[in-house]
C-alpha cells in the first residue's frame, strides 16, 4: 500500500519555507500531492496556473511530487486520492492553534484524516507569503526568501502595475484640455482609464487592499466616534442651558416671594 500524503496552501507564492515542507514529507511518504488552496477571504496575487507554474519549476527534482488543485473540501480530496495524512507546517504556538482546529474539523468530517505536523527550519520561523509580498512591495529584497523564478514571477507583477500607472499617466498627458473649463481640466477617454483601474485593481496584492481597508475603517470609526461626541456635547449644552434657566427662575421666584414678605411686613 503506498503511502499518500497531502501538503495543502495557497503557495502564493511559495517560499523556501513551503519547499523545506515538501522536501522532508517527500522522504516520509511514498507520493506527497502538492494541493493548492483557494482562500475566499483574499484575493491572490498570482493565478492558479502561475503558481503551479512557481512549485512546478521547484519540485522537478524530487520523482514522488505532483501537484493539484483543490475544488471542495479537504477532507473530501483526502478521501477521494486515498490519502493516509494531511501535511502542515508550524513555525510558531500561534500557528498550532488554528492548525490544531483544522485538523479537529477534517478528522470530523473523515475519520481516517490524519494531520502530519513538521516543525518548521529555525532559518524560516518568521517566514510566510504575507511577509514576502510586503517586502517585495516596499521594494526590499526577497531573494533570500524565494528561488530566483518566483523572484522573477513577483517582480514582474510589481512591474505590472508600475507600467499600468504610467499608461495612466500617458492617457492624461496626452488628454486635450477642456475647452470651456479652463485650468488642468482634460477630455479624458472615461472607458480607457476605467480598464486601466480595473487592471490596477486586478494586479494589485490582497495586502495593499487589507492595508487600504484598515486605513477605511479606521477612518469610518473615527467619524462614528466624532460624531457620538459632538451629540454628547450638544445635549450637555443643553442640559447646562435648561440648568441655567431653572437656576433664573428660581432666582427671581426667590426674589419676588422676598417682595410679597417686605410688602406684606410694611402693609402690617
Amino acid at each position: 500500500m503506498r503511502r499518500i500524503a497531502v501538503c495543502p496552501g495557497s503557495f502564493d507564492p511559495i517560499t523556501f519555507g513551503h519547499l523545506d515542507i515538501i522536501r522532508r514529507a517527500s522522504k516520509l511518504f511514498d507520493k506527497v500531492i502538492v494541493l493548492i488552496s483557494t482562500n475566499s477571504a483574499k484575493t491572490p496575487s498570482f493565478t492558479l496556473y502561475e503558481r503551479m507554474m512557481m512549485i512546478s519549476q521547484n519540485t522537478e527534482q524530487f520523482d514522488n511530487v505532483v501537484i493539484d488543485i483543490l475544488d471542495g473540501l479537504l477532507a473530501d480530496y483526502v478521501k477521494n486520492v486515498g490519502a493516509i495524512a494531511i501535511v502542515k507546517g508550524l513555525r510558531a504556538v500561534s500557528d498550532f492553534e488554528y492548525e490544531f482546529q483544522m485538523a479537529l474539523a477534517n478528522k470530523k468530517l473523515y475519520a481516517d484524516a490524519e494531520t502530519v505536523f513538521l516543525t518548521t527550519a529555525a532559518e524560516n520561523m518568521y517566514l510566510s507569503s504575507s511577509v514576502v509580498k510586503q517586502i517585495a512591495q516596499f521594494g526590499g529584497d526577497i531573494s533570500p526568501f524565494v528561488p530566483e523564478n518566483v523572484l522573477e514571477f513577483i517582480q514582474t507583477v510589481m512591474n505590472k502595475i508600475d507600467d499600468i500607472l504610467d499608461e495612466m499617466d500617458d492617457v492624461l498627458d496626452k488628454s486635450k484640455p477642456f475647452l470651456f473649463g479652463g485650468g488642468d481640466k482634460k477630455v479624458v477617454n472615461v472607458e480607457r482609464m476605467r480598464d486601466l483601474v480595473d487592471d490596477v485593481r486586478l494586479h494589485m496584492p490582497s495586502e495593499i487592499k487589507e492595508a487600504r481597508g484598515i486605513v477605511f475603517d479606521k477612518e469610518r470609526i473615527l467619524n462614528e466616534a466624532k460624531e457620538k461626541a459632538d451629540a454628547i456635547i450638544r445635549q450637555a449644552e443643553k442640559r447646562a442651558a435648561a440648568l441655567v434657566m431653572q437656576d433664573t427662575i428660581v432666582q427671581e421666584a426667590k426674589k419676588k416671594a422676598l417682595d410679597i414678605l417686605t410688602q406684606a411686613k410694611n402693609s402690617a
